[in-house]
């Protein structure tokens, strides 16, 4: 079953962890890309046959008012994870500098979709 995976904005302040520690949101799908219902948080989960929604109209208002939203998910089936990244590079976004994820190392878009994504404590990591 397709799951939507998000950086959870507030879970690792809440709990008092320092960064970079990283919580993830886990929800169902709601229609083709959309969140649904939030399931879950864990700091380690891994999808496959991965793509992804970046909401435009959400990035624009987060440049305008500067205030920090979930703007841009991945969607994926769940499967067994575990920690081990070596091999694979690092996925972000930062709505004020891209509209879309991008391989870290480079700055380059992603081309989507990815055969699997490793979310873990710290940040979120694929191969093609």
């Amino acid at each position: 079953m397709n799951r939507v995976v998000y950086r959870n904005l507030n879970k690792a302040k809440a709990l008092g962890y320092a960064p970079p520690n990283v919580w993830w949101s886990v929800a169902n799908v709601s229609g083709n890309v959309g969140k649904g219902k939030l399931q879950d948080h864990t700091q380690s989960i891994t999808l496959i046959n991965v793509t992804a929604n970046c909401q435009r109209g959400g990035i624009q208002r987060i440049r305008r008012e500067h205030e920090r939203a979930i703007v841009a998910w991945c969607i994926g089936e769940v499967v067994a994870t575990d920690t081990n990244v070596s091999g694979m590079r690092e996925i972000s976004i930062n709505p004020y500098n891209e509209s879309e994820f991008v391989w870290r190392d480079t700055r380059q878009p992603i081309q989507w979709p990815l055969a699997i994504v490793k979310f873990t404590n710290a940040g979120a990591f694929a191969v093609k």
